[in-house]
């Protein structure tokens, strides 16, 4: 398949996981639509790596983006594996509400690890309007996703037990300060290199 059928499906299924999400009353059916969905997605992504990301195939780089896509492949087997724990009861209450900070963590600190060596390309990372016109300041992104994903996983964690709003500390934690800032500093930074005269 040429490049921008690839995109295009994986576009599609995309579209399709959302929609599987949103529109599908039943709730065990749109459960395993999603998971399905998003497997394809996946899938399809690390068969046609070579085809759709420029980069040398040959590289240490591109072997990253592999592995990456193989982590992303299990973390995501990992969610849906707790998932269905929670759901079948088989954890306790109290061990239900850790699996999704757990989970985050994992995701900060695995992804957070790996970032800075992330390569410039369009499927994998931190894909802003910004970090996907430069290199550069997809360097700086990735840079801060890194150097952010331990302090902050910290100091999620140990917030958890004393918090009655998890989610609301979830989303000040991994978008507003593991996201958020990444995405403005890289964000100035873009606007610092190719607009110097702006005020």
């Amino acid at each position: 398949m040429s490049y921008n059928m690839i995109r295009g499906l994986i576009i599609t299924l995309g579209i399709f996981t959302v929609i599987a999400a949103l529109a599908v009353q039943n709730q065990i059916l749109a459960f395993g639509l999603v998971i399905l969905l998003s497997l394809a997605a996946m899938i399809t992504l690390y068969l046609n790596m070579e085809t759709i990301i420029d980069v040398d195939h040959t590289s240490p780089r591109f072997a990253l983006l592999k592995k990456l896509s193989v982590a992303g492949f299990i973390y995501f087997i990992l969610c849906v594996v707790a998932a269905l724990l929670a759901i079948g009861g088989v954890l306790s209450p109290q061990g239900s509400e850790w699996i999704a900070p757990i989970l985050i963590c994992i995701f900060m600190v695995g992804f957070g690890n790996l970032s800075p060596k992330v390569p410039y390309n369009k499927f994998l990372g931190l894909r802003l309007p910004w970090t996907l016109l430069d290199e550069q300041t997809w360097i700086v992104a990735h840079r801060m996703l890194g150097y952010l994903s331990l302090p902050l996983s910290f100091i999620y964690i140990a917030l958890v037990p004393y918090v009655n709003d998890v989610k609301l500390l979830t989303f000040c934690i991994f978008v507003v300060l593991w996201i958020g800032l990444s995405a403005l500093i890289s964000g100035v930074f873009y606007i610092r290199k190719f607009f110097p005269h702006r005020k």
